[in-house]
This record gives structure tokens, C-alpha cells and sequence, in this order.
């Protein structure tokens, strides 16, 4: 019943769910779910905005993969577990999560910042942890190597795409309206993706925001 899937009327039912959202969407949903309920708490972390990022980050990321060869749902999946490392940094060790955030708002370099004071990146934890979930090696690929994706051997398309989606969340807003398409076209370069620009700019603005609500609704 969120304002991304919601029509005329709420659904009130696991049925009439099915048939508005079908299987696949259904799918992914009862994975994302199943992914907060999983992962440990952590008090220095507000869950929903964590969540609504994230929701965020993967909704772009389906989108623009309908624009690619890559699966939605296998980018929605990846979307969704792109960030689980930095909540379980949260969670075991409050303090350096903390100095990490602090480094970064300052300017750091995050993946720099995070091998320099804990030996290694959220990304490549979080990786761990898919593997260990049992989610496909692409898609762990996909989350190790989302903060330097072109230098992944071999090359990760999904990384790619995690790399873009963030990007396009954290700089939306300072992008001009005229220019989007433009800016859409140089980030999918710099991701290392092949995609066709027709029509991505108005297809990302109708779920913009949405997934923050998804995120707030769930966390």
C-alpha cells in the first residue's frame, strides 16, 4: 500500500497482493523483509533512514537495469543487501562506525577510512555475509566491488550498477532538470555500463522517494 505500488484502492489481502504485485515483486519484497528482520540491531544507526536509503538505492537499481541486460530482480536483491556491511559494523563495533561517519562527512574517502581503521571495507563484509546467506556469487560480486566497480576482474555489471544507483541518490538533487539525461549517460560510463538513456529520466523520477517511504514503513 506504499505510493510506489498503491492504485486506486488498498490492498487488504495476501491475495489481492499477488495479483497487484505478481510473484516476482512479491519475491523481492519478502526478501528485503526478511533481510531487516536478520540482521542485528544497532543503536548509533536510525533504521529507517538506513532502510529508506537502501530501499532508495535499490529501486533505482531496478529501474535502471530495466535499461540493461541485468535482471530486475537481481538488481533489486543486490540493491537491498548493497549496505548490510556498514549496519553490522555498526553493530559490532559502535565506535568505529562512528569515527567512519565522522571521516566521511568530513570529506574521507569511505572504502579509505574503513580499510585504514578495521582492515577491510563494508563492501567486502557484506559480500561475506550474502555468500554466507547463500545468494549467487554474481550477486556478492556485485556488492564487493560496488565502490570501484571498473577495476572489478572480471567486471561486474551488478557492481556497476550499485555504484550508479548511490551515486544518482546522493546527487540527485544537485543536478539541473535540462541536464539529467546528460548526467545519467557520463555516470553509466563512469559505472563501466552499457544502457539505453530513452526514457530513463522520467522513469527514475516516478519511484523517487519511494523507497524511503518503503523503508520507513518496514524498518
Amino acid at each position: 500500500n506504499s505510493s510506489h505500488y498503491s492504485r486506486n484502492r488498498e490492498v487488504g489481502t495476501i491475495d489481492e497482493a499477488v495479483v497487484r504485485l505478481g510473484m516476482q515483486t512479491l519475491r523481492t519484497l519478502v526478501i528485503a523483509s526478511a533481510v531487516i528482520g536478520a540482521v542485528p540491531k544497532a543503536e548509533s544507526i536510525n533504521l529507517a533512514d538506513f532502510w529508506g536509503a537502501t530501499f532508495e538505492v535499490a529501486l533505482y537499481s531496478q529501474e535502471l537495469a530495466k535499461n540493461t541486460m541485468i535482471p530486475t530482480d537481481e538488481a533489486f536483491t543486490c540493491g537491498i543487501l548493497h549496505s548490510i556491511g556498514d549496519l553490522l559494523i555498526a553493530s559490532a563495533e559502535p565506535h568505529v562506525a562512528k569515527l567512519i561517519a565522522e571521516a566521511v562527512a568530513a570529506g574521507a574517502d569511505k572504502q579509505d577510512t574503513e580499510v585504514k581503521l578495521l582492515d577491510f571495507d563494508a563492501a567486502s563484509i557484506g559480500a561475506l555475509l550474502a555468500q554466507s546467506w547463500r545468494f549467487t556469487d554474481k550477486l556478492a560480486a556485485g556488492i564487493a566491488n560496488q565502490y570501484q566497480p571498473k577495476g572489478a576482474k572480471p567486471y561486474s555489471e551488478l557492481a556497476g550498477l550499485m555504484y550508479m544507483a548511490k551515486t544518482l541518490f546522493h546527487s540527485w538533487d544537485d543536478i539541473e532538470d535540462d541536464g539529467i539525461t546528460s548526467w545519467l549517460s557520463q555516470q553509466a560510463v563512469n559505472a563501466g555500463l552499457k544502457m539505453d538513456m530513452s526514457g530513463l529520466a522520467a522513469k527514475l523520477m516516478k519511484v523517487k522517494g519511494c523507497g524511503l517511504e518503503m523503508g520507513q514503513q518496514l524498518a
